[in-house]
């Protein structure tokens, strides 16, 4: 349900609103009063950069291991990423109360262990495949406690294929009677997307294995440099970290340190240790010159915030402060902005009370925020603090149903701004998330192609119907934050189901017409004044994000489409009116869309440019098959030669994920006459530059 909750967030702003970026045909929720002379702001262009999975392709050096203890085993709400293998004579038995090595390298020791016994010569291990691949001829060191009984124990470390053919492997010899650490260094033969360790027992005897890691040998987790080029080439300007749900799991003491020295976070269902941790998040922020949003785990401890605020903003002679030194940052932080919670979920929730949520919630995060605001004020900080509002699903037609969780969505943001509760006075701002709909059948396979796109289409009118009618008025006083937002998926009845790694779900967050809802949707949030969004998110393997494969740098549509836009960012807006009153209306409702949702065909922005100080002009034709000419009146448009980008392509579902060169921004140089017109072709997104 979690899930399904993230899938319909909506996602609002830090500053006041400012009004439209101009006007013109297509009705109410795409019109606004003239704001001539504001600016886009470039707090708009945020994302979000999750830790888990080596931070989606982000890092090198970081572990690629799940479950480094054996704690899956022991415990039925986390998936087991260990697998045994046993020849006629062995077993591989899991203990998972005993603490094992009680003294690993780094000092993090989790319960559990594993003991390999066999009766004669063979293999008898266990298995379980990384995180990432691995590279030809780049070393990777496999760190192991481990305990013989009965002798020595002759012991093989191997990476395998997916198919199991061997990429390398290294012998060690555990020693008999305590737990001792040991290391096996294996450089792949071969580059293989997909990699699997193995450690197997190969005599007679009986050996015990704990808190065992694997990495790309040579330092410490790190960005990738091409990482770090493509966040400047997107034109990101800010960043959310630990990212989305997993926040009110994440401990941010395990996320520092060194690799050895951190502990486990749970990521969802899984154990992983983090690699993209507080000092890689920060650093990075420091070297691009972006603004990071710090979400703090609202379910934590008030001390624990109390002690992270002094973390990243305290002197070194601080306790937290001279930790934070120990660990490889002698100066604080410039961190202004702290998130607390990510959104509505069960986890808020008084046991057996989920109506009532968003009074939990409240509570929760009053107290947090009163921690860190006691902690900045000592340390003579001025900070701002963010609560948690329900915003997307507020105009949904089954928002008025009787289940728990539904009643939940619907009484959250009158008990959580409600006079006396914790965040009312409390907060600075609010976020929340928000992502349009898109449907597919119940077995698997899509309703047609231009039942997808229209309803994708809907995503920027749903935000401002949304917005306008129910999240204004509840939130008066407060500016608004969009920390999430992207498309989602539903299936005929309109609802979330099913898990998020069924196959059938990975075109649909990747091809092109998620592109297309990026722009419709930032395009709103211009519209509407919104100052801080934050989209889901820099890179995610086969699903979300901007990049399609972090490891070559390559963008997936939605990453083309926010490049498009992004360079507005800082850019005053221009006065800008069109002629195309074409509109196209939604009548039944589903998901986070209202009965009878009407949206226009063509969207336009403008502003001008900061280098030439001539205009450039943003258009979106949301039409399924049909080219649109439109006449624009634009303020400061003088006739004459301007550069085009084009992104569009003849297939919806067309993606990136193989092939880069799948969908491109094209470009060219035309002269435009007057009157101003532009044809932009069916289901397309057009930038003009004047030259």
């Amino acid at each position: 349900m979690q899930n399904y909750i993230k899938g319909c967030r909506l996602l609002l702003s830090l500053m006041l609103i400012l009004g439209a970026c101009g006007s013109g045909g297509g009705g109410d929720d795409e019109t606004g009063p003239s704001t001539n002379g504001n600016k886009i702001p470039a707090g708009l262009f945020g994302a979000n950069l999750a830790w888990e999975r080596l931070g989606d392709g982000a890092m090198d050096y970081g572990d690629m291991l799940r479950d480094r203890s054996f704690r899956a085993k022991g415990d039925s709400t986390l998936a087991d990423p260990w697998i045994a293998y046993t020849n006629n004579s062995g077993t591989a038995t899991w203990n998972t109360s005993d603490p094992g090595d009680e003294t690993p390298a780094g000092g993090k020791a989790y319960t559990g262990y594993v003991e390999l016994s066999a009766s004669a010569a063979g293999y008898t291990g266990i298995m379980q495949q990384l995180i990432s691949g691995v590279s030809k001829n780049v070393p990777y060191r496999v760190h192991f406690s481990a305990y013989g009984i009965g002798g020595a124990q002759n012991v093989v470390v191997y990476l395998y294929r997916s198919d199991y053919s061997i990429l390398g492997s290294d012998p060690v010899v555990v020693s008999e009677g305590s737990w001792d650490r040991y290391t096996a260094d294996i450089t792949p033969n071969d580059n293989a997307a997909t990699c699997i360790l193995g450690i197997y027992l190969v005599n007679s005897g009986t050996v015990r294995l704990d808190e065992i890691r694997l990495a790309r040998s040579g330092s410490e987790p790190a960005v990738k440099a091409l990482y770090k080029a493509k966040i400047t080439d997107l034109g990101i300007t800010s960043l959310r970290w630990p990212g989305g749900t997993l926040t009110d799991t994440f401990k941010w003491k395990d996320s520092v340190g060194s690799r050895l020295s951190r502990g486990e976070v749970q990521a969802y269902d899984r154990l992983e240790t983090p690699a993209l941790g507080l000092h890689e998040f920060l650093n990075l922020c420091d070297e691009l010159h972006l603004t990071p949003l710090l979400q703090v785990n609202v379910l934590d401890t008030p001390a624990s915030a109390a002690e992270l605020t002094e973390y990243v903003l305290g002197p070194a002679t601080s306790p937290m402060g001279a930790l934070r030194a120990a660990n490889g940052r002698t100066e604080p932080w410039d961190v202004r902005y702290f998130e607390i919670g990510n959104e509505p979920a069960e986890s808020y929730a008084a046991t057996g009370d989920l109506e009532n949520g968003g009074t939990h919630y409240a509570g929760l995060a009053g107290n947090v925020m009163s921690a860190i605001r006691s902690k900045a004020a000592a340390l003579g900080k001025t900070l701002y603090l963010s609560g948690v509002v329900e915003a997307a699903l507020q105009e949904a037609v089954w928002i008025t149903g009787t289940a728990p969780i539904v009643k939940m969505l619907y009484n959250w943001n009158s008990q959580v701004l409600a006079d006396g509760a914790g965040v009312k006075g409390a907060a600075d701002m609010v976020h929340g998330h928000f992502y349009s709909s898109r449907r597919y059948a119940l077995d698997g396979s899509h309703l047609p192609t231009e039942t997808h796109f229209r309803y994708l289409m809907s995503g920027g009118a749903v935000f401002a119907k949304t917005f306008r009618g129910k999240l204004a008025p509840q939130i008066t006083g407060l500016p608004l934050w969009v920390t999430e937002y992207n498309g989602t998926f539903e299936d005929d009845d309109g609802i979330l189901t099913g898990p998020v790694d069924d196959h059938y779900y990975y075109d649909l967050f990747v091809d092109y017409q998620y592109g297309l809802a990026t722009a419709d949707i930032l395009m709103t949030l211009i519209r509407e004044g919104i100052e801080h969004a934050y989209v889901w998110n820099l890179s995610q393997r086969g699903m979300f994000g901007l990049m399609a494969d972090a490891d070559v740098g390559s963008l997936r549509p939605s990453g083309l489409a926010f490049q498009l836009i992004s360079v507005m960012g800082g850019e005053t807006k221009l006065n800008v009116s069109w002629d195309n009153e074409e509109s196209f209306t939604i009548s039944t409702g589903v998901g986070n869309m209202p009965d009878n949702l009407t949206y226009p065909i063509v969207s336009v922005a403008a502003v001008r440019n900061a280098v030439t100080g001539k205009p450039r002009v943003l258009v979106l034709n949301r039409d399924y098959s049909q080219d649109k000419t439109v006449t624009l009146s634009l303020e400061g448009y003088v006739p004459g030669e301007a550069r085009v980008y084009l992104l569009n392509h003849g297939t919806l579902n067309a993606n990136n994920e193989t092939d880069p060169s799948t969908v491109i921004v094209t470009t060219t140089l035309q002269s435009f006459g007057n009157p101003f017109q532009v044809i932009v072709p069916a289901h397309g997104l057009m930038r003009i530059d004047f030259l």
